[in-house]
């Protein structure tokens, strides 16, 4: 058994719109940056937008954009737009008529897997889109094409998220998550 994929397609989307700032972005664009199709990326969006947290304009220099600020966007509201089913499931019956262990355990997991989730969910809740981006920033390093990352790490100070960094820390942190990739040997 496998886990969906949703939910990271839905950040990286979510931090891709968050990256172009205010600019709207076709579903094309943001389906090149997660390298999937369209169609889907569409679909993801849709739940995102019934969840409010994208929206879409349509015609002329329309397209998707972040329909609330990404430190009000948390990691839970986000899996609860994308991810429909629960995260364990039981089989639909859960035992032959007669099987006192099967008539058992299908109540003992039921209680377990809900405790998981709802661990689950409330580690989620605690973390909003922000926090991810600022760690996207960090490991982006500095650039000439990077999104503005001062403007993200000015949310998160005034954030509630528990940012103990100032911004020379955070800089540095940045410089020396960097330093493997600058320092690597060139292959040309």
């Amino acid at each position: 058994m496998g886990f969906s994929t949703r939910m990271a397609v839905a950040v990286h989307a979510i931090g891709y719109l968050a990256f172009q700032e205010d600019r709207p972005c076709t579903s094309e664009e943001i389906a090149w940056s997660v390298d999937t199709h369209q169609v889907a990326i569409r679909r993801l969006l849709a739940r995102l937008r019934s969840a409010g947290i994208v929206g879409s304009q349509a015609g002329p220099g329309g397209g998707w954009h972040l329909a609330r600020p990404v430190t009000e966007i948390t990691l839970g509201a986000v899996f609860r737009a994308v991810e429909g089913d629960p995260l364990f499931a039981l089989p639909a019956h859960s035992a032959r008529d007669g099987c006192e262990v099967g008539s058992a355990v299908g109540n003992v997991l039921r209680s377990r897997f809900a405790a998981a989730e709802s661990a689950l969910l409330d580690h989620l809740d605690r973390q909003t889109m922000v926090d991810l981006i600022v760690d996207v920033a960090v490991l982006m390093g500095p650039s000439p094409v990077n999104f503005p990352c001062d403007r993200f790490y000015e949310i998160t100070a005034d954030a509630s998220a528990p940012r103990s960094k100032d911004r020379h820390d955070w800089l540095t942190d940045r410089d020396e998550a960097m330093a493997p990739v600058r320092t690597a040997p060139s292959r040309d």
